[in-house]
């Protein structure tokens, strides 16, 4: 029997523990320049060591963006050790430290750890969301009043058409940020959705983090099982209601759906 309350306080101390380490490493390292994969850091390998030997305490399996292989179980932690890298290598207070824990593909907790302005989210399954204690909800804002962040390809005709509806609608689409700074801003009620198209090629640890999020403040469009162990990024909506949700839900390319 898995104690969750244990396994919050947990990945709470693995995000702090993270985050004191970063505020003495304060020269970021770039091993990797801009890629698909975007730009990676010393500090993202060293983060994803020091989390794992906290969370291997708890003897679950982890996946993480920084780790040789990543075998996702139906009962794993996954982890973004620094999730905008870029931003975090040019001092943009943008990135965040992320964890989550799934149990038999059911999201049971995410911390999230902004820890350049010492924000930490904490969701739980059936209680809701807090961050730095203070617990937050979403917004109840319709499609014509909604500010929307998409994750897809500038490029791609179909992404296009789907953009050029949701601005037809009234909704105001902003520029992408790291996707767990996006999640915070959605749980608080100042960003309304966050649209991952396929197009995106999004990892596990980038967007499996929204589930136990939107789960207790918003409402998910998606096929969960198979966004899950799926290799490919799904078509996945989080949404701030349920009025948005199915807004945005009757706006989706059938190509996607």
């Amino acid at each position: 029997m898995i104690d969750f309350n244990e396994m919050k306080d947990v990945a709470v101390e693995a995000c702090l523990n993270a985050a004191e380490f970063l505020e003495l490493e304060n020269n970021p390292e770039v091993i990797e320049g801009e890629t698909a994969g975007g730009i990676k850091t010393q500090q993202d390998i060293a983060v994803q060591k020091l989390i794992n030997k906290k969370l291997e305490q708890t003897l679950i399996p982890i996946l993480g963006e920084e780790m040789e292989k990543h075998n996702y179980r139906t009962t794993s932690w996954v982890v973004d050790p620094i999730d905008g890298s870029g931003w975090y290598s040019r001092g943009v207070p943008y990135a965040t430290t992320a964890i989550s824990l799934f149990v038999e593909n059911r999201p049971e907790l995410t911390v999230i750890n902004n820890f350049s302005t010492k924000q930490l989210l904490v969701a739980r399954r059936d209680q809701g969301v807090v961050i730095n204690q203070k617990v937050v909800s979403a917004s109840t804002r319709k499609l014509s009043e909604a500010y929307i962040e998409i994750h897809g390809d500038d490029a791609d005709s179909t992404d296009i058409g789907f953009k050029n509806k949701i601005w037809a609608s009234g909704g105001c689409i902003v520029n992408q940020a790291a996707i767990g700074m996006s999640l915070m801003q959605l749980a608080q009620g100042s960003l309304d959705a966050i649209v991952v198209l396929p197009t995106a090629h999004l990892s596990p640890w980038d967007y499996l983090h929204g589930y136990c999020i939107t789960q207790e403040s918003g409402v998910l469009i998606s096929d969960e099982a198979k966004s899950i162990i799926s290799s490919i990024t799904p078509m996945t909506v989080f949404a701030s209601n349920k009025t948005l949700s199915q807004e945005i839900s009757a706006l989706i390319p059938d190509i996607y759906i």
